[in-house]
C-alpha cells in the first residue's frame, strides 16, 4: 500500500510570503537607521573641527620668542703691550758694621744701649787702661834717663873737642863721646816710638762711631774680658736705607744706574735710585742684584720686604680684552665668543687665543680672532656658537 502524502494547508502557503516581507522591511530600516546615525556621527563631527578652528581663529596669534641680547665691544689688534711686573727686594741698611776693639782688654764703660742714635766720632765704650798707663810712665822715665845721658855725652863730645884742639887730648877719645852721644839720641828715639805704640793702643782701647747711625744688638756688658776683633755693638747707618732686590738676568738691560724707579711697600708707594748692579749672579737665587737707594730717606724696617715695580714693553701683536669674555679651552688654550653676520641675522662664533699677561680685569690675548672683531664680553655662558642674538655695545665701546 501507498503512503498518501500530506497536503499542505493553504494558509500556510499563503502566510510565508508576508513574513518573509515583513523580515527584509525591518532589514532595510535598520540599514537606513545606521545611516542615519553614522551621517549624524560625521556631521557632528564637521560641525566641531570647524568650531574649532572658528575658536582657532578667533584667538590672537602667538608672537616668537625674541632673541637674546649679549654686551659686545670691538677688539681692537696693537703691536706691542706694556705690563707690570714686581720684584721682591729687602730693605737694608747702606751701612752695617759689628764693632770691636782692635786689641783685648777690660770693658769698662758703655755709652750707647741699644736703639739709640750716635754721631760720627762719638765715644760708644772703653776698655781698662791701666796696663796702658803703667807702661807710659816707664817709658818716659826711661825717656828721662837718656835724655840725661845724651846731655853727659854732649858735655863730654865738646870737652874732648876743645882739648883735641889743644893737643891734650887724642881723635880716639873724641870719637867715643861724640858716638855715646849719637847712642843715646838713637835709644831716646826708640823709646818716643814705643810710646807712640802706646797712645795707638790708648786710642784702640776707645771704640768710636765710624759713620752716624743706630745702634743695633748690644753684645757684651762692663766688665767682660774681649779678645781683640770680638763684637761689641752693632751699628747700622739708618739715615740711607737701600733695598737689595733679585730680577732674571734679561730685565737688567731695562734698568739705567741712576734712574728713578718705584718702590711698593705695604700701601705706601716709595721712590728709590738705582745705584748699582753687580755683575755677578746669586747661587742661591740665580738671579742679578740691583742695589736701589731710596729717595727722601723715609724710615723704614730693615729686613722687611718690598716690591720693585717696573713698566715692561714687549713688542707682540695682540690686544686687551675684558676676562669676563674669556671661557677656558684646551691644552692650555682660551675661547672668546663673537658675532659675526650670517643669512639668519648675527650669530655666535667662536675663536681660539692665548692669554700673553692681564692686568686688573683685562687680558692681552692673541689668537685666530681678527682686528675689530665683534667680541661678546658679558654673558658668554648664556649662549653658545651658532645661536642668533642680538648684539649690544657695550658702555664706552665702539
Amino acid at each position: 500500500m501507498q503512503r498518501k502524502q500530506p497536503r499542505k494547508s493553504p494558509v500556510s502557503e499563503k502566510s510565508g510570503q508576508p513574513g518573509r516581507t515583513r523580515t527584509l522591511l525591518s532589514t532595510v530600516a535598520g540599514l537606513f537607521g545606521v545611516l542615519a546615525a553614522s551621517g549624524l556621527a560625521v556631521f557632528a563631527m564637521a560641525l566641531g573641527t570647524s568650531t574649532l578652528h572658528e575658536r582657532a581663529a578667533a584667538r590672537p596669534p602667538i608672537d616668537a620668542p625674541p632673541l637674546l641680547t649679549v654686551r659686545t665691544d670691538k677688539a681692537d689688534m696693537l703691536d706691542h703691550f706694556r705690563t707690570t711686573e714686581r720684584y721682591a727686594g729687602r730693605f737694608e741698611p747702606a751701612r752695617s758694621s759689628a764693632l770691636a776693639f782692635e786689641r783685648g782688654g777690660t770693658v769698662v764703660e758703655i755709652l750707647a744701649e741699644e736703639g739709640d742714635r750716635v754721631e760720627q766720632g762719638q765715644v760708644i765704650a772703653r776698655l781698662d787702661m791701666a796696663l796702658l798707663d803703667a807702661r807710659t810712665a816707664e817709658l818716659e822715665a826711661r825717656r828721662d834717663a837718656l835724655e840725661a845721658q845724651a846731655e853727659l855725652a854732649r858735655l863730654t863730645t865738646d870737652r874732648k873737642l876743645a882739648l883735641k884742639e889743644r893737643g891734650f887730648a887724642t881723635g880716639e877719645d873724641h870719637d867715643t863721646a861724640r858716638l855715646s852721644l849719637a847712642r843715646f839720641n838713637a835709644s831716646m828715639k826708640e823709646v818716643d816710638a814705643a810710646l807712640m805704640s802706646v797712645e795707638i793702643d790708648r786710642q784702640k782701647s776707645v771704640l768710636i762711631a765710624p759713620y752716624a747711625g743706630t745702634v743695633g744688638a748690644r753684645r757684651l756688658d762692663e766688665g767682660s774680658i774681649v779678645e781683640a776683633g770680638l763684637p761689641l755693638i752693632d751699628l747700622i747707618e739708618s739715615g740711607r736705607p737701600q733695598i737689595r732686590v733679585g730680577l732674571p738676568q734679561d730685565r737688567t738691560d731695562a734698568l739705567q744706574i741712576g734712574a728713578t724707579y718705584p718702590i711698593r711697600f705695604g700701601e705706601r708707594e716709595l721712590r728709590a735710585r738705582l745705584v748699582a748692579l753687580r755683575p755677578d749672579i746669586d747661587p742661591a737665587t740665580r738671579t742679578a742684584i740691583a742695589l736701589f737707594d731710596l729717595i727722601d730717606s723715609p724710615l723704614v724696617p730693615f729686613g722687611a720686604t718690598a716690591d720693585l715695580v717696573l713698566e715692561i714693553r714687549e713688542d707682540t701683536p695682540g690686544m686687551w680684552l675684558p676676562r669676563s669674555s674669556l671661557r677656558a679651552g684646551t691644552r692650555g688654550l682660551w675661547t672668546v665668543l663673537t658675532v659675526v653676520d650670517a643669512e639668519k641675522g648675527p650669530t655666535v662664533g667662536v675663536e681660539s687665543v692665548e692669554i700673553l699677561t692681564v692686568r686688573d680685569d683685562e687680558a692681552y690675548v692673541r689668537g685666530t680672532i681678527s682686528d675689530g672683531a665683534t667680541v661678546i664680553v658679558d654673558g658668554n655662558h648664556r649662549v653658545v656658537p651658532g645661536m642668533t642674538v642680538e648684539p649690544v655695545a657695550a658702555a664706552g665701546g665702539a
